[in-house]
């Protein structure tokens, strides 16, 4: 198993550099494995729209759940977008591209970008502490932590410049990476993303509380009956895979001592400071999250918000094919 020891702490990573996984960088002292468990409504906006808007359906892929939606008219409001876009085989020698999950889950949701994107990059997919196979202590989950894990990890690798993705929890830590290190970054993708100082629903509030008062186990019940819910009925994939990384799932998080209680930043104040190249990305159906979308869209210059429409959080697993040609048109652009 590929992990990267910073010497406080080691995260396991997978690294793509042709269509399937290969090893990466391994302490010899490391073995594979999980950790131990510790006990509004938003439509896409029509007519005039700024520069760099886009929306659209998802369209489906081979190996992902039936779309309905596939070989439905795509609708553009940027002329510059290229539905069809290839990664460009010049793209073969591109700084890495490194990935970031959402929260309880892990590498494994990154599974089509990682084939597809390492055809051409060097691809990582990280695991975040205290998630997938990556340490799991009993504190240090907040915000700054995990910009600062992203950090040691990119050192331990030696990569100077890289393109950075995050999907949610992972596009909250690409974000304050990009406000912090923005000189080590080549571009900013920020997919489903939420914003330190914005809060998301108070479901997470929910599920904190349960996990206090009655254990793990309860509150993991509870975190998969919110997330699964929109997948009950299509994307039986995309839902076999989310359960179980949320069951892989080490629960640390939930039971750190100093959840709630950490420094709360924000970065809404800041956001128009990031000058990097930015693609945000973000369902209609995801109705909490599309409006902190068009807002990090307003305050970014030059950043390029897509919309997909009839699709929901998990973007990259929805409509993988469309994602994957999105994704590749704006890092052929800014590369």
């Amino acid at each position: 198993m590929p992990f990267v020891d910073t010497g406080e702490f080691r995260l396991h990573y997978q690294e793509t550099d042709g269509p399937s996984f290969t090893v990466g960088s391994v302490s010899p002292t490391m073995n594979g494995g999980p950790p131990t468990k510790p006990g509004r409504t938003s439509r896409p906006p029509t007519g005039a729209t700024k520069p760099g808007r886009t929306s659209g359906p998802p369209t489906g892929s081979a190996g992902s759940p039936p779309n309905k939606f596939e070989g439905a008219t795509q609708k553009s409001h940027n002329q510059e977008t290229l539905p069809n876009a290839e990664v460009s085989a010049d793209n073969k020698s591109a700084l890495p591209l490194i990935f970031m999950h959402g929260f309880t889950l892990d590498y494994r949701m990154w599974q089509a970008q990682a084939t597809f994107f390492g055809k051409t990059h060097r691809v990582l997919t990280l695991d975040a502490m205290g998630h997938g196979k990556s340490d799991a202590p009993e504190t240090g989950y907040c915000r700054a932590d995990r910009v600062e894990h992203l950090r040691g990890f990119v050192d331990a690798l030696g990569i100077d410049r890289f393109h950075l993705a995050g999907l949610s929890m992972g596009g909250t830590t690409a974000l304050g990476f990009a406000l912090k290190y923005q000189e080590r970054l080549a571009s900013l993708t920020l997919v489903s993303s939420a914003a330190a100082g914005w809060d998301a629903s108070n479901k997470v509030s929910l599920v904190d509380r349960l996990a206090r008062e009655k254990g793990l186990e309860r509150a993991r019940r509870k975190w998969k009956d919110i997330t699964l819910l929109f997948y009950k009925k299509d994307y039986h994939d995309i839902k076999r895979l989310m359960e179980q990384m949320i069951d892989d799932h080490s629960g640390a998080i939930w039971m750190d001592p100093m959840r709630g209680r950490y420094r709360r930043d924000n970065d809404l104040p800041n956001i128009h400071k990031i000058t990097v190249p930015t693609a945000i990305f973000v369902g209609e159906l995801d109705r909490i999250f599309v409006p902190l979308a068009e807002q990090m869209h307003e305050s970014i210059s030059g950043s390029v918000l897509h919309i997909y429409e009839r699709a929901g959080h998990m973007l990259n697993m929805e409509a993988p094919e469309r994602f994957n040609r999105d994704l590749a048109d704006f890092l052929n652009r800014v590369s």
